[in-house]
């Protein structure tokens, strides 16, 4: 393989490493923000009432625990703590929700 294509996949791979844990930040706040007052019902209309209708979509996939546990991820260190986003997002997730049950208390 073609060395400056395998410097490209690894600095691909990089970003999307990146990106990833960026997302679950970012997963989270939306989540925050869509659950707050049931606004998810504003986005979707009819046929979608619950909330676990809502994160169970086949575009979502999320389980109720897993929702539950980016929102409070976001809740806990982004709102309670203050904590930058771009800063969490360099936090492994696993870390994270280690580090959960210790912010709540």
């Amino acid at each position: 393989m073609d060395s400056n294509l395998v410097r490209s996949n690894h600095d691909r791979l990089l970003d999307a490493v990146v990106n990833s844990k960026r997302g679950f930040v970012i997963m989270g706040k939306l989540l925050y923000e869509l659950h707050q007052e049931d606004n998810f019902r504003l986005a979707v209309g009819d046929g979608i009432d619950t909330w676990g209708a809502y994160i169970a979509q086949p575009e979502i996939g999320l389980s109720k625990s897993e929702a539950d546990r980016l929102i409070q991820i976001y809740e806990q260190f982004v709102l309670r703590y203050g904590i930058d986003e771009e800063v969490l997002s360099g936090v492994p997730i696993k870390n994270l929700h280690y580090l959960l049950p210790i912010a709540k208390s």
